[in-house]
């Protein structure tokens, strides 16, 4: 495998296809993120966890923007393409955005590097 700058993604919604060129998190992004994983990962208390997951996860959606091109979401009744803003504004597609976030952190590190990269 080589270095791409950006990767295709695709998956459906709704029954419907989305798809993407997701580039992977910059280095600025990732010092956002980087600590909120180290303390969500050592979270003993379940409600404190939570609500690190929610602090990360607002991190990481707020950051999608930058590292998303070419966003061709699903469809409204209308027949209209949900724009990425749309998407990350209406809780009704978390799922989505929950699964983009989830594949932008898969693809943002080397194949050689485990995890988040980070040591416990």
């Amino acid at each position: 495998m080589s270095y791409t700058k950006y990767l295709e993604y695709k998956t459906t919604f709704d029954d419907q296809d989305v798809s993407m060129k997701m580039k992977r998190w910059t280095r600025g992004a990732y010092m956002e993120l980087a600590p909120l994983m180290i303390k969500a990962r050592d979270v003993d208390n379940e409600i404190e966890g939570n609500l690190l997951a929610i602090e990360l996860s607002d991190a990481m959606v707020k950051n999608l923007p930058d590292h998303i091109e070419d966003f061709k979401g699903p469809k409204d009744d209308d027949g209209n393409r949900v724009s990425l803003k749309e998407v990350i504004d209406d809780v009704y597609f978390l799922p989505l955005v929950n699964e983009i976030v989830n594949q932008m952190t898969v693809i943002s590190y080397h194949p050689e590097i485990e995890g988040d990269g980070l040591k416990k």
